[in-house]
């Protein structure tokens, strides 16, 4: 990283807990892997109740969003997600997201063009990125 970015950028990485869940475990967990992986970059703990819940009176049997498919996320919760993260990226310059898989189902495409328009409208420029598996290596 150039001198000039390393001085004038500021990394911030989210992460989503519901009030269930143990905040402060799970902060220390994202704080010791961004020590691991030497990221500097500040984390933040979001609560997401206000978000998650539009997931859970449309579908209540399934409220974690890793299984259920992108496009069949209600309008509200994307939006809410929307709102969310332009609510903490008043000041960002880019906006790195997750990218949703698409669905299998070529028929579902403009439900997924959808639901990422749905996303990031109104975002700072905004990065969606999907990885093919999650293996992260810190030898080199």
């Amino acid at each position: 990283m150039s001198p000039r970015w390393r001085s004038h950028s500021v990394l911030r990485v989210f992460i989503c807990v519901s009030s269930l869940q143990d905040m402060q475990r799970r902060e220390r967990q994202l704080k010791q892997m961004l020590t691991h992986l030497r990221i500097d970059a500040v984390s933040l703990v979001m609560p997401w109740d206000h978000v998650v819940c539009h997931l859970k009176s449309e579908h209540p049997s399934s409220t974690s969003r890793v299984m259920m498919e992108s496009v069949d996320m209600p309008d509200q919760y994307v939006s809410a997600m929307n709102d969310m993260i332009k609510n903490n990226s008043g000041s960002a310059t880019v906006c790195l997201l997750n990218l949703p898989t698409p669905p299998q189902d070529v028929a579902l495409g403009e439900r997924y063009l959808e639901v990422l328009r749905i996303l990031t409208k109104d975002l700072p420029p905004t990065l969606l990125v999907h990885g093919i598996s999650s293996v992260i290596s810190t030898s080199l």
